[in-house]
């Protein structure tokens, strides 16, 4: 598990591997590492993608999934 700053906020990868998802701060981003792979997909594309609100994700958005 790592977690990396870049401009926008904070990315994470595992195994040497980026997992979706920018996230607002360093304690969100840790919270994300006990999500599904497919649930952080799924909240990328809806949160951060151009498509979507296009923002980075909160804390108040990992309490929504599972």
């Amino acid at each position: 598990m790592a977690i990396h700053r870049v401009k926008d906020g904070y990315v994470i990868s595992s195994r040497q591997v980026w997992l979706p998802g920018i996230y607002d701060s360093e304690r969100t981003a840790r919270a994300a590492f006990r999500k599904s792979d497919e649930a952080l997909s799924a909240l990328n594309d809806r949160i951060c993608n151009i498509n979507g609100e296009n923002r980075a994700i909160t804390a108040e958005d990992l309490r929504g999934i599972k």
